[in-house]
This record gives structure tokens, sequence and C-alpha cells, in this order.
């Protein structure tokens, strides 16, 4: 057996708390790559494009201090339980990939303001990031903190490959360059992640991504694509179940022989315990709507420039989100894996969501992994 490293990209996969304890929180969809499969691609009227690059145009953007006031809030209003601080868990937030923080210098302020808050105040902070601009300067202000965790963008090794799916040449041999720097300035104690969907440009090399990981002492974060965006229509998604399932296995089968680590396949995350974050998880949308998680962006549940964190935690759809494990309906159901290695998923597993939850519960028609998905 080799590197049995335990280090993990969403820590609190696996747990059903049922508070808030974790924020995700877009600043603009700002970004330097076209990536086929981008999440905050949802309206082409938001974005104006200068040499390829794409400038989020909206006028009812959050603003920092907008972003500090919920972060006050976080704070102040959910406090950690004795037994919790007993257990060394923290408050966790993260900027997802629905812009890039290092692009420009809009970007970093948002990202850096978010960053030292969140340091100041004993909360893991998790930038998902393309990696391939963070400088030298970047490395030297992160490297102190010991609360960061950057999470890189790595669907392949292959040049090719991946200069295609972000759409921008020469960004894998920027992006390696700066992996390299990372671990060489010692990132990878906790702090240093790369991140993947497991599509079908990449089936081919996902145990080559998995053991570099788990060799380098990285956190390895593997999903399936989500349909929000670009990715119903981005040509990763597989042609056969048996396909998609037998990559699965197969890297369960590596990571269990060759690191020690024992997972079960889940439609949500590979090679980690399953999601939960309906249980201790809000999503803020870069204009203030709240949504249950970045799948599932069309449910709102309210808008930070008007409710308190408390009030939207407290709201009718999130307690009927939240209660899943009793409410819940269809395939999900009645699948014998479903609050094992599966907690079924809002943006995967379900149907008509809007209108479901607006009735109180959650209908659901199966996954990639388990069960039919019938419409």
């Amino acid at each position: 057996m080799k590197n049995t490293n335990r280090f993990e990209a969403h820590e609190l996969l696996g747990e059903l708390p049922n508070v808030l304890r974790e924020l995700w929180i877009e600043i603009p969809g700002d970004c330097h790559l076209n990536c086929g499969y981008c999440l905050a691609f949802e309206n082409k009227n938001d974005f104006k494009f200068i040499n390829h690059e794409r400038i989020d145009v909206r006028d009812n953007l959050l603003s920092i201090n907008d972003y500090l006031s919920v972060l006050e809030d976080f704070r102040d209003k959910f406090p950690l339980s004795t037994e919790e601080k007993s257990r060394g868990i923290k408050k966790l937030v993260a900027i997802p990939a629905a812009g890039e923080p290092f692009f420009s210098e809009r970007m970093r302020n948002y990202a850096y303001a978010i960053i030292d808050f969140c340091e100041k105040n004993d909360m893991i902070i998790t930038i998902f990031t393309t990696g391939d601009l963070i400088n030298d300067d970047d490395i030297k202000s992160l490297k102190p903190l010991k609360n960061i965790r950057l999470i890189i963008k790595f669907n392949s090794f292959n040049e090719l490959i991946q200069d295609k799916i972000v759409g921008r040449k020469k960004y894998t041999l920027a992006r390696g360059r700066v992996v390299e720097k990372l671990i060489a300035e010692g990132f990878n104690d906790g702090r240093l992640g790369i991140v993947t969907s497991l599509i079908k440009q990449n089936i081919n090399e996902s145990e080559k991504i998995l053991r570099y990981a788990r060799e380098n002492n990285l956190s390895f974060d593997m999903d399936l694509i989500i349909s929000r965006g670009r990715g119903q229509d981005c040509h990763c998604q597989f042609d056969s179940k048996a396909e998609l399932l037998g990559a699965v296995k197969n890297l369960g089968a590596i990571d269990e022989k060759e690191y020690g680590r024992h997972w079960l396949a889940s439609p949500t995350y590979i090679g980690s315990k399953p999601c939960t974050r309906f249980s201790y998880h809000l999503y803020i949308q870069n204009n203030g709507n709240i949504s249950p998680c970045i799948g599932a962006t069309q449910i709102i549940y309210g808008n930070v420039k008007t409710k308190s964190l408390e009030e939207i935690w407290n709201s009718k759809l999130s307690l009927v989100v939240r209660n899943r494990m009793s409410n819940i309906k269809g395939e999900c159901a009645t699948c014998k894996n479903f609050g094992s290695s599966c907690f079924s998923c809002l943006s995967r597993s379900t149907i008509n969501l809007p209108e479901s939850l607006d009735k109180g519960y959650l209908q659901t028609v199966g996954c990639n992994i388990f069960g039919p998905i019938k419409h």
C-alpha cells in the first residue's frame, strides 16, 4: 500500500448536522477560459466578451461589503457547538468555479476580502480556480494562511485535450507550472487539491489523475457533470450507465488496493463520502439570491439584500430540502443505496423540482449510477 493521505476537498460530506455550517459564495462571473461545461454561462446577455475573455456586466451584483456582511451573519448567528469544536470542525466557505478568482484586479479584490475574513475568523476558505493565473505574489501571500484550500482545475494531463476543454491554448502548460510551484512551496499539506468531472474526454486518464493526487498529497475532487449552464449540452456525458459505473468501480478498486481508501459509488462525488450538503449548506449567487446548492440555482430561498441568513436557512423551501430523509418520493425513495452511499441529488436525480418542493416533497427519478431515470 502506498501513500494514505486523508486530505478531503469537501470536509463535511457524509455528515448530517442539520445546522448551517457551509457557504459557497459566487463572485462575479469574469473568466479567461471558455469551458464547454461551464456552469456559470447560463445567459449570454450577462456577459461582455473582450478578446475572448468574459466580463460579468450585470448591475445587480453583490459588493464586497455585502459579502462581508453575510459572512459576519454566518459567524455570529450559527456558532459551533462544544462537541464540534472538540472534533476540530470549522465553518466552511468556498468560492466556486462560477468565475476565476485570480483573473483580474476586480476578482482578486473580491477573493482576497473573503480570504482575509475567513483567516481572521478561523473558517476554512476553499478557492476553486483554473490555477494558471496564480502568480508568485499570490503564492507568497497565501503560503502563511492555515485555512486556505486551493482546488485547481485538472481535467487532463494531455495538452490537446485539456486546452480544447477550456478553449485556451497553452493553458495546460501554465497550470502545470503553477501546480509544481505550489507543491514545491509545501501547499500539499492539506491545502492543495485538483478538481475535475469524470467525462468522456478524460475517462482513459482517470486512473492517472487519481494516482497523481494520492501520490502528491493532493485532495482529489472528482464529480459527475451537473446540468446547470452548459453542462447539459456539453457532449461530455457517457453513452451508457455501464461505461460510467465501470469507470467509477475501477477507480474505487484502485483507491482501496493502492491507498487504503474505501468509498462507495455515488452519483455525486467520486473518491469521497456522498454529498449531504442539504443538511448544512447554502449557495449564494452573485446577485444575492440564495439556493440549496450549486446544482439547484433555480430554487430561490431568498436574497441576502432583504433577508438574514437565519431567516433564509429556516425558510419553507429550506426546511423541505433539509427534511429530505422523510419527504423524498420517486425512484430514490425506494433505492437501497439511499441513506448510505447516496442521499439523492437536486441536480442529477430530480424532476419538476420547483413544483415538488413547493408542495413539500422531493420528486426523484433515479441517477446514472444506481437506478433508472424516467422522464
